[in-house]
């Protein structure tokens, strides 16, 4: 069991501390329902924000479904900052209002370029683009900045789905994804079943968290029967296996996030 801790801690490590020989990492976090894959990257964005202030961070969130964003842990929320793309047609509506369109704080851009100057360092930058696939394409625009990215994708499977895996438009993002650890960038994703996912992507993951519910990818050295024995604890915390190049550790996700209720807030596309 402590050999299983230490090697957690290590491949933790290739993406939370900044290597310039090791680079970027390529992440999935998979799991079932409830099974804290957004705890996951929300403490990984909150030990950034504090342990690499000079990151820029950005996270994309769906659309029609709570923002994650604003979740809390312990009392203490991220630090964030909204943007939104100029004629997205993006607007925000308050769960605890029947849905009823609000303002929330945001900062508007233009273009990619503009968006990346202009985000601060040391905050969760959670930008809307309106349609989610354009996420693709600033992936893209990041590995050319020459600095320490980070990216959290939720929901990934709504930005590769395995059924563009045919087509053309995919391919120029498989490209840039094997490009991520040399560019700098940590790009760090969560869904349900990496299954869902356009299946040439899935050969560049380099680190899977395996949360319970999840299904190893079949190369994994990790069997299902040990995955299903994960312990998943509201108070103690979800246990998971994370894997990268064929060595694996274990560890549990004690930092438990809520959704802060007062705050129930959902962004929609409704141009």
């Amino acid at each position: 069991m402590k050999r299983l801790k230490e090697e957690s801690k290590a491949i933790l490590k290739k993406i939370l501390v900044h290597d310039e020989d090791l680079g970027g990492s390529f992440v999935s976090v998979t799991g079932s329902p409830g099974s804290s894959k957004t705890s996951v990257m929300l403490t990984m964005m909150r030990y950034l924000t504090k342990y690499q202030p000079k990151d820029k961070i950005f996270m994309s969130e769906t659309y029609r479904a709570p923002l994650q964003c604003f979740n809390e842990c312990n009392g203490e929320g991220l630090p964030i900052k909204l943007w939104v793309q100029e004629g997205s047609g993006v607007i925000f509506r308050d769960r605890n209002k029947r849905l009823k369109k609000i303002t929330l704080p945001h900062e508007t851009f233009k273009d990619f370029k503009d968006l990346y100057y202009r985000a601060p360092r040391g905050v969760v930058n959670v930008v809307f683009f309106g349609d989610r696939e354009q996420w693709r394409d600033f992936m893209g625009y990041l590995t050319g900045v020459g600095e320490w990215v980070d990216v959290f994708v939720e929901e990934f499977q709504e930005i590769c789905p395995l059924l563009s895996s045919l087509s053309k438009k995919l391919k120029p993002f498989i490209d840039t994804a094997k490009d991520f650890r040399k560019c700098r960038m940590n790009v760090v994703f969560n869904t349900q079943s990496i299954v869902e996912i356009a299946w040439p992507l899935v050969r560049k993951i380099q680190i899977n968290i395996y949360l319970p519910g999840a299904q190893p990818l079949k190369w994994s050295r990790i069997q299902q029967k040990a995955i299903d024995n994960l312990e998943k604890s509201p108070s103690k915390g979800n246990e998971s296996y994370i894997e990268h190049l064929g060595n694996f550790g274990k560890t549990r996700w004690e930092k438990i996030w809520k959704p802060n209720k007062e705050k129930s807030y959902e962004a929609f596309a409704e141009r």
